[in-house]
């Protein structure tokens, strides 16, 4: 509501060479109201026990979509652009409808986007997950499972959810 996330992008980059596609995952921060700056692991457990992991993944997608519909050279240049999103958004079919309701309003955009759902989170429901995966694929975007091997379902997940990239 005050307006304190703040997106930093990480560049993904090559091991052997360092030359590649320009690609990056969005980290996200909250500036406190003393200014300092905080990471997810310090805000997200709250936002998640409280049931606003959902308002933090969509202010951030809107963030995102608005820096890059401001830099279209940019947006030439991107290949792909990775962003995490909470279990607990996957699993909300209000989330599902907004994030496509954005993703077609921007269809350049979504093609350069990768949805990160990471292994360990709360995805209790294969069937949503699904739906979501399949909501994104049919707008052009791609998913990764983060965090690969941490979880006990990490096989399990690669035979239900159809994902265009594993990260460990």
């Amino acid at each position: 509501q005050e307006d304190r996330l703040e997106l930093y992008a990480q560049r993904i980059e090559s091991l052997e060479d360092g030359v590649g596609p320009l690609q990056y995952e969005v980290l996200v921060r909250l500036i406190d109201a003393n200014g300092r700056v905080c990471t997810p692991g310090m805000f997200m457990p709250a936002a998640e026990r409280y049931g606003l992991a959902n308002v933090v993944d969509m202010q951030v997608l809107a963030l995102l979509v608005q820096e890059l519909s401001r830099h279209p050279r940019h947006l030439d240049m991107l290949d792909l652009c990775h962003v995490n999103i909470s279990g607990k958004s996957v699993m909300s079919d209000d989330f599902r409808k907004r994030v496509v309701d954005l993703l077609d309003a921007h269809p350049r955009i979504a093609r350069k986007l990768c949805f990160e759902l990471t292994e360990t989170a709360d995805i209790d429901r294969p069937a949503q997950a699904r739906q979501f995966i399949d909501a994104v694929h049919a707008r052009g975007c791609q998913v990764a499972l983060d965090d690969f091997g941490n979880g006990v379902s990490s096989f399990a997940y690669l035979k239900t959810l159809s994902v265009d990239i594993v990260k460990i």
